[in-house]
């Protein structure tokens, strides 16, 4: 850090391994898919310094709301450079997606529809995707198939959206799949694989692109997890397409990462409060709460560094202490038995690999989001301010 270094709470993200997993990803894909797309997830974090920096390395920025699509274009993403996906796009984002050029992943009939009724005759032959509806391994909500996509067939179903946009002068040119799951394993990217070649053959010719999504996993250092390589990854996509779809051999394959773009690139720095003892147990109330670095609520120990009030290590022999947070909840639990030299008010613990969702989830509960700095080089700059009190009730009248 810098000598003019911020005061804590905060996060810091580093742009310099960000650029690094962006290679990682093209590095591992490229050999094996000469016509590759990397993209960046917004939605898993979307810090406009963060997604300026990935546009400037050639990563396409995929967008799932109005709001996205907006910053996508706001931080200067051409419009071509853009992919629209998810459900409830909207008749505006649908619309101005496709006058702009954007790849546009229609998730249902409905949105077909749409289209063709409001751009029927597509003068600039513009062309869309369509997302297949698949299995999901970890039947969620107590259903076996993922909630998004048109179904393979039926009156809703691939064929008929391919054949409705047809009939206004629009050809469905690719399509999309995405599934997101605890394994992250080989066997979901064979799935959509074969899902997507089944889904092929519903239309006229085979698609010019086909977009897999994200669902990549990768382990932060420090936390006990195991997932395929990102060469793992790209031998299975490739030898199932060549078995499933040989004529995509030539295809563009996209990809879209998000926590495996990004998850590790940030860390939250929260200053030490009190210390307690509680039932035996070394309690530290820090300045932050799980909201700031778990809301999702995963089960994952965060890798934890005790700092001391000049943001350097301390040191000393390791004990257990539960991190807890500022809010009036009962599990707002940072960490649990994390092993740390002796914690006392005035220090600061760095929690690590919490880029997921973590600024975009983050409710207005109790407190204000604190400042996001990024690093870059030598250099460590403020990229937002501390969320103010008036930023609270800005909206209210």
């Amino acid at each position: 850090m810098s000598t003019d270094r911020p005061a804590p709470p905060f996060y810091l993200c580093d742009l310099d391994l960000v650029s690094r997993r962006f290679r990682e990803f093209r590095d591992a894909f490229s050999p094996r898919f000469p016509r590759l797309a990397v993209g960046y997830s917004y939605k898993t974090n979307y810090l406009p310094a963060l997604v300026r920096h990935l546009d400037g390395l050639g990563a396409l920025a995929e967008v799932v709301s109005p709001f996205e699509e907006w910053l996508a274009r706001r931080v200067g993403v051409d419009g071509e450079r853009i992919v629209v996906n998810g459900p409830g796009k909207g008749r505006e984002l649908l619309l101005g997606a496709f006058g702009r050029g954007s790849r546009l992943n229609l998730d249902s009939i409905f949105e077909a529809q749409t289209l063709a009724r409001e751009c029927g005759g597509n003068p600039r032959g513009r062309g869309v995707g369509l997302r297949v509806n698949v299995p999901h391994p970890e039947s969620r909500a107590g259903r076996g198939r993922s909630r998004f996509g048109l179904p393979r067939s039926g009156p809703q179903g691939v064929g008929a959206a391919a054949r409705l946009l047809a009939e206004a002068g629009i050809e469905v040119v690719g399509l999309h799949a995405h599934l997101s799951t605890r394994d992250r394993g080989l066997d979901v990217f064979r799935g959509l694989v074969a899902e997507l070649a089944a889904a092929a053959a519903e239309l006229p010719r085979t698609p010019e692109y086909l977009d897999l999504g994200g669902g990549f996993g990768r382990a932060p250092a420090g936390m006990d997890l195991r997932f395929p390589t990102l060469e793992e990854y790209a031998e299975a996509i490739r030898d199932e397409l060549s078995r499933r779809l040989p004529g995509f051999r030539d295809g563009l394959l996209l990809i879209e990462p998000g926590i495996a773009m990004v998850g590790d690139a940030f860390s939250f720095f929260a200053p030490v409060l009190e210390v307690r003892e509680v039932d035996g147990r070394r309690v530290a109330l820090v300045d932050g709460s799980v909201h700031n670095v778990k809301p999702t609520r995963h089960r994952h120990a965060l890798p934890a560094t005790a700092l001391d009030a000049g943001l350097e290590p301390k040191r000393g022999p390791l004990e257990p202490h539960d991190l807890v947070g500022y809010t009036c909840m009962d599990d707002d639990y940072l960490g649990q038995d994390v092993a740390l030299p002796p914690l006392a008010p005035g220090d600061v613990v760095r929690l690590d690999a919490v880029g997921a969702y973590t600024l975009v989830f983050k409710p207005p509960f109790i407190r204000p989001t604190p400042p996001v700095y990024v690093r870059q080089g030598a250099e460590t700059r403020l990229a937002r301010r501390a969320e103010s009190f008036e930023d609270l009730v800005a909206g209210d009248v």
